[in-house]
């Protein structure tokens, strides 16, 4: 019950937003335009194994340009 989900926290509202997920060979396992949609730690309806996934955050607010942030998630169960 604590930390089910995954997701950039914000109260912002941007222009335009995607957020990304990745598995070790670069395959995009979890997309989202929708601020308030997170990542539950599955692919195509099946749990993901315990390990390293990479993420990304295309953000933009009004009257300035895209940016991006980068990271890393640990999913464990």
């Amino acid at each position: 019950g604590i930390n089910d989900a995954f997701s950039p926290i914000t109260e912002c509202v941007f222009e335009k937003y995607e957020f990304s997920i990745y598995n070790r060979w670069g395959e995009v396992i979890f997309r989202s335009n929708n601020q308030n949609e997170k990542w539950d730690g599955k692919y195509k309806g099946t749990d993901c194994i315990n390990e390293l996934y990479a993420y990304a955050v295309l953000y933009k607010f009004p009257s300035q340009t895209i940016k991006q942030v980068n990271g890393k998630v640990m999913l464990l169960r």
